[in-house]
């Protein structure tokens, strides 16, 4: 893949639903808009004016207004969504939310860390830790994400932990289908629980919640001795 594809790629990554979920601006458009050079990196997503967009072919007043309301929404967002939006390799929607929550949401004492402090978050690998630290020791990605941080707002998650939950502290694997809510969903509902969710399963892992169609993790999680809740129990220990 040359350069001009691999920069497209990270673009599409950037803007898509569980990055900076900038609606209305999928492949084609970023396609359209490097063609015209009004996109060449992430930063001039956000400088981009509603007369730069309605003037190109197939673009008309009503899909610049449509762009331009969606990226000043993206203008605030979670720190998990802008890390994982970066394309750091080998790091994950689920990474990029156990290092935000490890950074304590704050980009300044991410920049920070130490090669020893990404590899002691739990789930995270020798190998993933070593991408996140030699990323962010790279003089021209720390100036990117300065540049990003003028006009993106990180906010902080209000999370109200209840104190005796069954999930508190609790590595939780989640895996299969489940019925009444989405991956994100029992994701979100674990993590409000005081739960972490990771991605996959081993000796630290404490619940594996498994549901239809649940393959390989379910088998190591049996293999492990770890314990399997159904969607049932899942649901009856969230309430």
């Amino acid at each position: 893949m040359d350069s001009d594809q691999l920069n497209k790629r990270k673009l599409y990554h950037f803007v898509s639903k569980k990055c900076l979920d900038i609606d209305g601006l999928g492949p084609k458009q970023i396609d359209l808009f490097m063609e015209h050079d009004l996109i060449t990196d992430f930063i001039d997503i956000f400088t981009l004016t509603k007369g730069d967009i309605e003037t190109l072919p197939r673009m008309g007043e009503k899909s610049a207004d449509n762009i331009i309301k969606s990226v000043e929404k993206a203008k605030t967002t979670d720190m998990y969504r802008l890390l994982f939006a970066l394309s750091i390799p080998q790091v994950g929607e689920e990474t990029a939310r156990d290092v935000a929550k490890v950074a304590d949401y704050d980009f300044k004492k991410l920049k920070k860390m130490t090669l020893s402090d990404f590899e002691n978050i739990y789930g995270i690998g020798k190998v993933v830790a070593k991408n996140l630290y030699d990323w962010f020791q790279d003089e021209g990605n720390i100036v990117l994400v300065d540049k990003l941080l003028e006009f993106i707002t990180i906010k902080k998650p209000k999370v109200a932990v209840i104190a005796n939950s069954f999930f508190k502290d609790k590595n939780v694997v989640l895996t299969g289908t489940l019925t009444k809510y989405s991956r994100d969903e029992a994701g979100d509902i674990v993590r409000k629980l005081g739960g972490n969710i990771v991605s996959s399963v081993s000796k630290n892992t404490d619940f594996v919640v498994a549901g239809e169609s649940a393959g390989s993790k379910l088998d190591k999680a049996e293999s492990l001795g770890v314990r399997v809740l159904s969607e049932g129990e899942f649901d009856t220990y969230i309430k």
